[in-house]
């Protein structure tokens, strides 16, 4: 969420001449805060709970660095309307997407040369690019506190591009070979539950998916053998399971299409799911290998499968959450 009317937090410090690679790391420290310099030695940002903490650090830092620092939290600067710092604010942020910004227009130039020919290595070299620049642009939109026009304008433009190769994915891709049946989310209430042991990514993404909007009363088992002979036991994510990959589609992604499930937040953690599972270039998720570090160390840290969904799906609803809030 970004800031509408904040508060302040004003820093001011001072560091000694020498040694320079003091002066130059905390200088660096700041900017990648995105911290607004009014004068030498005097920053501002909006304030927050984690901005607060920032300074708090830091401070200590300066400190340890025979430096001093330290900061004050106002409500308004005299001589100056908070809508004057706002714009401030917006003007640096327009000029730190420079570079990012004649990454992104190179892409949509490249990408244009696409429309009428099949080259899979400038498709794929144009997929890294985006990969790379939407992580850079994703520091940037971070400390873009207060929605420059040019941070919107270049969102869009990531945004457009990024369907543009998933709608051309789509197109070429065997999932829409197949035809996935809509099911009724009533018949499958108190159900039993069950995929393969040692569950990962999809496996634990799924039994989220499921407790939280297709059976809230559902029971986990797990085990490599299906038992066709028990209508009660509703399989998911392994061979021959009622619910599994269909295409190109990941579980996840199958089982929102079967169950009709229509959810902003849940499609985008359904394209991060589907960036970790399947490992192609049909999304841009920036998060994943954060998230797939997170998740490998819960599977690691427990031989109880039961507590890996547990533990995996708290992971899930926090990402929601982000998700939401983003």
């Amino acid at each position: 969420m970004k800031e509408i009317d904040p508060a302040w937090i004003l820093m001011f410090y001072s560091m000694p001449s020498k040694p320079e690679r003091n002066r130059l790391r905390i200088y660096r420290r700041l900017q990648k805060e995105g911290t607004l310099s009014l004068k030498d030695g005097v920053h501002i940002l909006p304030l927050s709970d984690d901005r607060y903490e920032f300074f708090q650090w830091l401070s200590k830092e300066i400190k340890g660095l025979d430096g001093e620092m330290n900061f004050v939290v106002i409500e308004k600067i005299e001589m100056m309307e908070n809508i004057d710092v706002i714009a401030l604010f917006q003007a640096q942020a327009e000029a730190s997407y420079s570079e990012v910004e004649q990454k992104i227009r190179k892409i949509t130039v490249d990408l244009s040369l696409l429309e009428d020919k099949v080259d899979i290595e400038l498709e794929h070299t144009l997929r890294q690019m985006l990969k790379k620049v939407v992580r850079d642009f994703d520091l940037l939109y971070k400390i873009d506190y207060f929605y420059s026009s040019k941070g919107k304008i270049l969102k869009a433009m990531i945004q457009n591009i990024q369907s543009r190769f998933e709608s051309d994915f789509e197109m070429h891709s065997n999932a829409s070979r197949f035809t996935i049946p809509l099911y009724e989310i009533t018949h499958y209430k108190n159900k039993t539950w069950q995929t393969r042991t040692n569950p990962f990514v999809d496996r634990m993404a799924s039994a989220w998916l499921i407790s939280k909007q297709i059976d809230s009363n559902a029971k986990f088992i797990f085990s490599d053998t299906i038992n066709a002979s028990n209508p009660n036991i509703i399989t998911y994510d392994m061979n021959e399971a009622i619910f599994t990959h269909i295409g190109d589609l990941c579980t996840f992604e199958v089982l929102l299409k079967s169950f009709g499930i229509e959810d902003d937040i849940l499609n985008a953690i359904a394209k991060l799911v589907h960036t970790l599972d399947i490992n192609d270039d049909k999304y841009i998720s920036p998060q994943a290998d954060g998230i797939k570090l997170i998740l490998s160390a819960i599977r690691s840290s427990s031989f109880d499968d039961y507590e890996i969904l547990k533990k995996s799906g708290e992971i899930f609803d926090y990402l929601y959450l982000a998700f939401a809030d983003g």
